[in-house]
């Protein structure tokens, strides 16, 4: 048996007769054949009815009529048409997607019509469309978490130096006091001789024990000005203008308590000991502002939750090497971590003190600790009421000891 010698319309005939083939013949968009579930997909009872539109254009939105136009007549022309994905409507105007492929069949002696076979694709489209409007809340969901974490930083940094120009504010006193005393003691010294030399009644041993004075408290100048100059020259190195990937080689102790001491500045009347145990030897290269940070985070965090009702508390900081890493401790002995908190304590605008201030805190010392100083920090530590151990392991060949 030959294809040819099969007949037309008994084909045409069963394939109406299947189901799920959604299939239409038109000729110059006039429907000539349609099966049932093309006919019902467009919202029509029957075959017969959808039969009886004038044009398919009908079912085509104005705005792709002029396409639908170009296609039929490439298909009369070159016999098929590429897939197309269109948006139809049904007889009620209501949306539908559908993927179309068409192919020109031979109609009456001379002439051309053409068959067309969609899927219906609406729920595809449909369900992608959802998620590209999800996707894009999102988008701007974190494009707005990262511009409030921005502003959070920022604020976190100005937090930071406002409780820095406290500390040095309050380092100062002690050296510029004892200078003022000392030059004080000085002029008198120097007045006192002055007076005993012009009435000549200046001795040997007034001008012995006068010199000697004046040698102690110029010694105490000279002691004052030297930490003052440290102090200063510290905290410019920490606050210079360094970029965050700037990396420079420093001694880690004097950085490290110089910047405890100033950020353990507090006023709430809370006094602390300081108990750092790194090697004066030890030199880093890193970020002086980094670690500016994070030693700032650690103090504040410590006064605000571990010494919140107290007046007296222990700071303490140990370092050592192993297996290839820097660690460093930070411990103190206030109230601790409630355990069933520890768990979200890196947590960004987590606060265990209700009605506190909600910034990133440990959050923000977590992500400087791994993305810029490249280690790794986790609470080793923490009794309820017995304080709190945060250990950061560090790459081993940024911090090394050297005479």
């Amino acid at each position: 048996m030959e294809f040819n010698e099969l007949s037309a319309t008994e084909l045409i005939e069963a394939i109406s007769g299947l189901s799920g083939v959604i299939l239409q013949i038109h000729k110059d968009f006039r429907p000539i054949f349609v099966t049932k579930d093309y006919a019902r997909l467009y919202g029509f009872d029957s075959t017969e009815q959808f039969l009886k539109l004038g044009s398919i254009m009908d079912l085509i939105p104005e705005d792709a009529r002029d396409l639908a136009i170009k296609r039929y007549q490439q298909i009369i022309r070159t016999g098929m048409g590429d897939t197309l994905t269109l948006k139809t409507q049904r007889v009620d105007g209501t949306g539908i997607w559908v993927r179309i492929q068409d192919r020109r069949l031979k109609y009456g002696d001379d002439g051309y019509c053409v068959m067309t076979v969609l899927i219906d694709i609406t729920d595809e489209v449909e369900l992608k469309q959802k998620y590209e409007e999800i996707a894009a809340a999102e988008h701007e969901a974190r494009s707005e978490l990262e511009r409030v974490q921005g502003l959070t930083i920022e604020r976190e940094k100005q937090s930071a130096l406002t409780q820095l120009l406290a500390g040095v504010s309050h380092q100062l006193n002690t050296p510029l006091g004892n200078i003022r005393t000392s030059s004080t003691t000085v002029e008198k010294i120097l007045n006192e001789t002055l007076v005993k030399l012009r009435d000549k009644s200046l001795r040997e041993s007034d001008l012995v024990s006068a010199m000697t004075e004046a040698m102690e408290a110029m010694h105490v100048i000279d002691k004052s000005v030297v930490k003052a100059n440290r102090l200063i020259k510290n905290v410019k190195f920490m606050v210079s203008d360094q970029t965050d990937a700037d990396e420079v080689q420093f001694r880690f102790q004097p950085i490290i308590t110089d910047a405890v001491r100033l950020f353990s500045e507090n006023d709430k009347g809370i006094s602390l000991d300081l108990d750092i145990q790194i090697d004066p030897d030890l030199h880093a290269f890193a970020n002086p502002n980094t670690w500016m940070q994070v030693i700032s985070v650690f103090c504040e965090n410590a006064i605000q939750h571990g010494f919140y009702d107290r007046s007296h508390g222990t700071l303490r900081i140990d370092s050592a090497f192993e297996d290839g890493r820097f660690i460093l401790v930070f411990s103190d002995n206030g109230h601790g971590v409630d355990p069933e908190m520890a768990s979200r304590i890196f947590e960004a605008f987590y606060s265990s003190t209700m009605g506190s201030r909600h910034g990133l805190g440990l959050a923000l010392v977590y992500s400087l600790v791994t993305r810029k100083l490249g280690g790794e920090i986790r609470l080793i530590e923490s009794r309820f009421g017995q304080g709190a151990s945060f250990e950061m392991s560090l790459p081993a060949e940024h911090y090394m000891i050297r005479s």
